[in-house]
């Protein structure tokens, strides 16, 4: 089953004020059908090695809408044999037929001993992919020498926490919706976002969050960096495109 298709229907605990559904739940979501489609093709978290794990490193998403509270989504998910090295994860999201986003997300199996990138199952992911893209791709996000200022500074507690004992995405998906400014949210939306993953982040670590914000005509784009206070390396780099709510 090269392609893999899950419905959900969007629940309370996953909107917010606006009653749309969270940056943080869509990437929950992203990753739960991910992690049912890499079962089936016989490369999910049971059937690799011991001591070993998937960690995504890359995601890119765009949104024209977004579902809202009791909606229901269908997602589709496939792996693209359109790029070089290890292939990248693709992801459609429709409302009824109509489609309403799609991401790019690109993810690594990591040694829980060294923590680096181990090859095992790549076989079976290089044949499990389709020549097909959905039309947009991870990419770098540089912020070295831009004029990011300090939002706010936090712990990591326990519940940021998921099974390999590091923070688990979808909180960096919170961590970077709660750097945009609450008046941004109440007149602007999601449209685009992307994500780099450069190093975990774990229990007790504390985080500095810091933003800019780059207004245009019709966007507003956010610049978010977090870096583990006690490091010289960011743990993670990313931006946010926010559009007119309609």
């Amino acid at each position: 089953m090269k392609r893999f298709s899950k419905n959900y229907i969007i629940d309370y605990y996953q909107v917010g004020a606006d009653r749309l559904l969270t940056l943080q739940a869509l990437m929950n979501i992203i990753q739960d059908i991910a992690s049912d489609h890499a079962k089936i093709l016989g490369f999910g978290q049971d059937e690799l090695d011991v001591d070993t794990f998937w960690v995504l490193v890359r995601l890119q998403l765009q949104m024209n809408a977004l579902p809202q509270w009791r909606d229901e989504v269908r997602l589709e998910t496939y792996i693209s044999s359109q790029f070089s090295g290890t292939p990248p994860r693709e992801v459609l999201i429709y409302a009824g037929d109509k489609l309403i986003g799609k991401a790019q997300t690109s993810w690594l199996v990591l040694s829980a001993e060294t923590r680096k990138p181990a090859t095992q199952k790549m076989d079976e992911l290089l044949a499990a992919g389709i020549n097909e893209s959905c039309g947009i791709s991870t990419r770098k996000i540089n912020l070295n020498g831009r004029s990011l200022s300090i939002k706010r500074e936090f712990e990591v507690l326990y519940s940021d926490l998921d099974l390999n004992y590091h923070v688990n995405n979808a909180i960096y998906g919170k961590w970077a919706s709660d750097a945009v400014p609450v008046e941004l949210w109440k007149d602007w939306q999601l449209n685009e976002f992307g994500i780099n993953f450069m190093n975990e982040v774990h229990l007790g670590q504390k985080v500095v969050i810091k933003t800019e914000i780059v207004k245009a005509e019709e966007s507003i784009e956010v610049l978010v960096e977090g870096r583990v206070a006690e490091k010289e390396k960011a743990a993670f780099a990313a931006s946010i495109k926010l559009i007119k709510r309609t």
